[in-house]
């Protein structure tokens, strides 16, 4: 009442006819039939599917949720703050307290970012006395990866720079 094969030394029992037409098909078509065969079956596709369209589901639902559409855009004002200021040196002029700075990424990074933890950050330490130009580039504004500096307002940073009295220099 059992159908078994014999291959390379080896007996198998096949438990329905169905498997022994399949076992036959493949072994009686030609070299070029098993080549097409390797690259494309349909069994790949119709064996478990439904394991295989719920990760489909799932692959689709995550890159719409972490990556999303990369054209949004918002506006904020980041407070500058200067750093490295030289000892002998002082701030003349009243300094730019904000600029204006527009960023692009997903609508998801935007939700994630907290405002209040920009910062554009201007190095004075090699300045010198003088009015000085520092212009405003993504480097100097610490924003998280994922989002892409559109727009600052104002392009540059002028200060005018003097010297301390050298009374005032000391500690």
């Amino acid at each position: 009442g059992t159908v078994a094969v014999a291959e390379s030394g080896t007996l198998e029992v096949l438990p329905a006819p169905a498997v022994l037409r399949a076992w036959l098909t493949d072994r009686l078509r030609t070299p070029s039939e098993h080549r097409r065969k390797r690259w494309f079956s349909t069994e790949l596709v119709t064996h478990d599917w439904q394991p295989k369209v719920v990760s489909l589901a799932l692959v689709v639902f995550l890159w719409f949720v972490l990556v999303g559409r990369q054209d949004t855009e918002i506006g904020l004002s980041v407070p500058v703050v200067y750093t490295n200021v030289p000892s002998a040196l002082t701030i003349q002029e009243q300094k730019i307290q904000e600029v204006y700075v527009r960023v692009r990424g997903s609508q998801e990074m935007l939700n994630f970012l907290d405002p209040s933890r920009l910062r554009v950050m201007i190095d004075l330490r090699d300045a010198k006395a003088g009015l000085q130009r520092y212009p405003i580039t993504a480097k100097d504004i610490n924003l998280p990866l994922g989002l892409q500096l559109v727009l600052v307002e104002p392009e540059e940073i002028r200060l005018r720079l003097r010297e301390l009295a050298p009374e005032s220099k000391g500690g």
